[in-house]
């Protein structure tokens, strides 16, 4: 009786609120771990969807492509394809942006037809530039527009460039949405976007081309190697790192 008494006192009023805090504090801890965790994964899926720059080294270039937005397309335009890319340049830069229209390579800046390029001097400190190239029809021709802070240019395509169904062409770009952002030495030419035909382009005699396809690219790189990206391109050179001044 004794014993069963001490028992029965143990448990007094107190300590069953005490318990019962317990308990509580024990639930709602589980609780809040796993809407922290659901919040963790939730950011990191969103900012895996706009592109978030991770920049360890400030050095380095950093690009992550991010969706396009319905404000982007003038409402007068009813067929578009766009692409924009967030990136991290570093220091005294001087991004170089050079578009191949016509012929294009399907691994280098080599081309055949028009061109165009833009260049700005280098900030002292590393900056983060928007960068968007849409392509959209406009009467009877495409045309590929590209913008970046403080540049722009347009381009038409041929005539007979036509864009039914976007599984009928090569699209290239540095890397795609919702994936982790792309490192670059600032000493490498990047191609953003490269759009082509599968088949290679034809001579008048009805020959294949070599490594020549109908399309358009876009390329960054630094005016510092200017004059590599010029002889490679060009022909002269099978790369920027085999460019000798």
């Amino acid at each position: 009786m004794g014993l069963s008494f001490l028992r029965i006192r143990s448990f007094t009023p107190l300590r069953i609120l005490l318990v019962i805090l317990a308990v509580v504090g024990c639930g709602y801890s589980i609780v809040s771990n796993q809407q922290l965790s659901a919040a963790r994964e939730e950011h990191m899926e969103l900012r895996k969807q706009v592109g978030y720059l991770k920049v360890d080294d400030p050095g380095k270039v950093v690009v992550a492509q991010i969706p396009a937005s319905d404000e982007v397309v003038p409402p007068f335009v009813h067929q578009a394809h766009v692409r924009r890319f967030r990136i991290h340049i570093p220091s005294n830069y001087g991004p170089c942006f050079k578009m191949q229209r016509g012929l294009v390579s399907a691994n280098s800046p080599r081309g055949q037809g028009g061109s165009g390029s833009s260049w700005s001097m280098g900030n002292s400190e590393p900056e983060e530039v928007l960068s968007t190239m849409a392509l959209f029809k406009h009467g009877d021709k495409w045309l590929m527009c590209r913008s970046s802070d403080g540049s722009s240019s347009t381009s038409s395509l041929p005539k007979d460039f036509v864009i039914e169904n976007l599984d009928d062409f090569v699209i290239d770009t540095p890397v795609s949405i919702g994936d982790e952002a792309r490192v670059i030495d600032k000493d490498e030419a990047i191609c953003l976007l490269r759009f082509r035909e599968k088949e290679l382009a034809k001579k008048r005699s009805g020959q294949p081309r070599e490594d020549l396809y109908r399309g358009f690219a876009v390329y960054l790189f630094s005016a510092k190697h200017r004059d590599a990206f010029e002889a490679w391109a060009n022909g002269k050179v099978d790369s920027m790192k085999e460019f000798q001044p």
